[in-house]
């Protein structure tokens, strides 16, 4: 608003410290002297460019934009000098080098098109999705073991589709599809050659995808066989809870039905 209304300088005296003009990248320069700490490059960085390099640091009058853990801006190796900050920067406290902050108009076609522009080569993640057929969930929990290397890890894929994530329709566009379990139900069945015939390359996850591990145990005896111990099973569950309800209850002198 202040560059549209042509105010370019302040007769007041400041209420907060002058602060340093971060002059390292060799395409734009930081004033942290205009920074009103919108957030706006961080959301940019993050969300469109993925690259995460904009961060605040400190509180109230001490706070500030800073880059890859308070870095000098041209020494942050995570940026990709794209350039989406200093489009999407409402104050030109980030700003382009060689152009006067009241030229930088900054025009609504120009913000809204960030949205829709693709990452920079090198940020483009690789899209895995994770598939739980019929297993102990082994595989899923070991990615979860991996403590702090999972951190560098979601900075080179995009988990879309898993059971660790909130997706509830298989995108298109996956790249790496992993599967873990063994295919015991049509369900199983129909899901698994969803997954083969999807774009990009499908690999078998954990013991479960060559021996079948426990629910394959069933295939050595016939179903009828199967089907008929699963009832006896279950009888003789419902037998020993009533008997154990009626020891208790004859133990207690309770009236037993």
């Amino acid at each position: 608003m202040a560059t549209e209304m042509g105010v370019s300088t302040v007769r007041f005296a400041y209420n907060y410290p002058k602060l340093d003009v971060d002059l390292s990248h060799p395409r734009y320069v930081l004033d942290q002297n205009r920074c009103i700490l919108c957030t706006r490059c961080v959301r940019v960085c993050a969300e469109l460019e993925g690259a995460h390099v904009w961060e605040v640091t400190s509180r109230g009058i001490h706070s500030r934009i800073v880059g890859d853990l308070n870095q000098k801006w041209g020494d942050a190796k995570g940026c990709t000098s794209c350039g989406k900050c200093v489009q999407a920067c409402p104050t030109g406290a980030l700003a382009e080098k060689g152009w006067a902050v009241e030229e930088m108009v900054k025009k609504n076609d120009n913000i809204s098109s960030l949205v829709s522009q693709e990452r920079s080569p090198g940020m483009k993640k690789v899209k895995v999705a994770t598939v739980w057929l019929d297993g102990c969930s082994g595989c899923h929990m070991s990615l979860l073991d991996m403590d702090a290397a999972i951190i560098s890890l979601a900075q080179k894929i995009e988990l879309v589709y898993g059971p660790l994530v909130d997706a509830q329709e298989f995108p298109e566009d996956v790249d790496v599809t992993l599967v873990e379990g063994a295919v015991s139900s049509q369900d199983d069945s129909t899901s698994s050659r969803r997954f083969a015939s999807a774009r990009g390359c499908s690999s078998l996850w954990g013991i479960a995808r060559s021996p079948g591990n426990v629910p394959a145990m069933r295939n050595f005896y016939p179903r009828a066989t199967a089907a008929a111990a699963g009832v006896r099973r279950r009888r003789a569950s419902k037998q020993n809870h009533t008997d154990g309800w009626r020891a208790r209850a004859a133990e207690t002198g309770s009236p037993v039905a």
